[in-house]
Parts: structure tokens; sequence; C-alpha cells
């Protein structure tokens, strides 16, 4: 997550969408007056404000304009990219399973023994990809013809993220930037249909219809 004042912009951070790719690329062009969290080693992974208030590097839309303030959330080029439900689902299985996990050494524990199958029927695969997007602000610069509000300037896809980073540099006057591959699943097989059967399909479509809906995967 990101909050760039020279450059004016926010970038939101979804989990398992290459932010940490986008984070490290981006941090040369922020200095010590910006907000940076995770994607680097220099950026801590979250702060906690006095009154126990607290933003970190996946924190959603909501969070980060209470932070940034609503008018620079206004005035800022907020950004984010997001990636097709059961690609995302896969790499984060595969991570669990991967990382070192020192954080939860418990959830690892449980997510080493599951089948990708048990994994996705369990507690364990996360939050649809909009509801780190909404925001109940009353100014808008965009609004979804449904149930969700978003305030989001662009949001780029994993599927096509050179292309889309690119504009995302052209239009924040920064050179174009190569993006360093982070945070990368090995272990994975490159072909998804090695995990999934039409039960799995269906039960990630069920958990994460919203994102299908609003971002029209198939």
């Amino acid at each position: 997550m990101i909050i760039n004042h020279k450059y004016k912009f926010i970038f939101i951070h979804v989990p398992k969408c290459a932010g940490t790719s986008i984070t490290k690329a981006l941090y040369p062009y922020c200095d010590h007056h910006d907000t940076v969290l995770g994607g680097h080693a220099d950026a801590p992974e979250q702060i906690v404000e006095k009154d126990g208030f607290c933003i970190h590097k996946h924190s959603d839309a909501q969070e980060i304009k209470k932070y940034a303030t609503p008018e620079r959330w206004e005035e800022y080029f907020v950004f984010t990219f997001v990636r097709h439900p059961v690609d995302r689902i896969i790499s984060l299985y595969e991570w669990w399973r991967h990382t070192p996990g020192e954080w939860d050494l418990k959830t690892k524990a449980k997510i080493e023994k599951m089948s990708f199958k048990e994994f996705v029927f369990s507690k364990h695969t996360g939050t649809p990809q909009v509801q780190y997007l909404t925001s109940r602000g009353e100014q808008k610069k965009y609004f979804t013809e449904n149930k969700f509000k978003m305030e989001i300037d662009f949001i780029g896809s994993k599927e096509r993220i050179n292309r889309d980073f690119g504009y995302v540099c052209g239009l924040l006057n920064l050179p174009r930037i190569i993006l360093p591959k982070e945070n990368v699943s090995h272990n994975r097989k490159k072909d998804n249909n090695y995990y999934l059967d039409n039960e799995i399909r269906r039960e990630i479509k069920r958990k994460f219809h919203e994102d299908y809906d609003f971002f029209g995967y198939k």
C-alpha cells in the first residue's frame, strides 16, 4: 500500500495481485513524507496510531481513505490491481504451503496438510477483491451499477499487468517501469486445470461471485 504525495497517487494492495512487485517498483519514487507499507525491506507492514486505528499493507479502500484524509483521496490518483479468482486462490494456496509463515504457524500447519479442494472449502481462502475496494464516502469518482460503490480511478488486471501498469506510469509521469517478479509461488503447476474439478470451480465461483459479477470474469 502506498500514499505518495509528490506524484499524488494511492495504491491499494489487494492480496495476491502482484502488489509486492508494484510496491517494490514504485518504492524508489517515494520519500520519507510518503506512506509505504510492505513490499520492501525498509517498509513496515503496518502503522498503529494512538487511538488504536491500524493501517496495514492490505488495508481496504475505506481504511486508506480515512488515513490519507478524504481530501487527498479525492485529489490523488487511486489505483489497484485485481486477478481472476481461480488463479488468485491457487496462488494463495501454494503461497501458504511454501512460505515460512512465522507470523501464523498454526494456520500454515493446517494448510500444509490440506489438498487444494480442502483449502477451497475451508475458511482460509480470504475475502473477495471487491470488498477491498468499496467505500461509503459521499464523494465518488466511480459508481457501480449494483450495491458496490467504489472511488477508484483505475482497476488494473493481473492478467494484463505490463500493459496496465505501463498505463499507470504514463498517467503519473513516471518512466516506464519493468515490474520485478516478487512473492512468486514457485511450486505451483503452470496449468490451473491440474488443481480443478467441477466441484472446486463451483465453490470458488460461489465464494467469489461478487468478483465474477463485477469484474466480468468467466
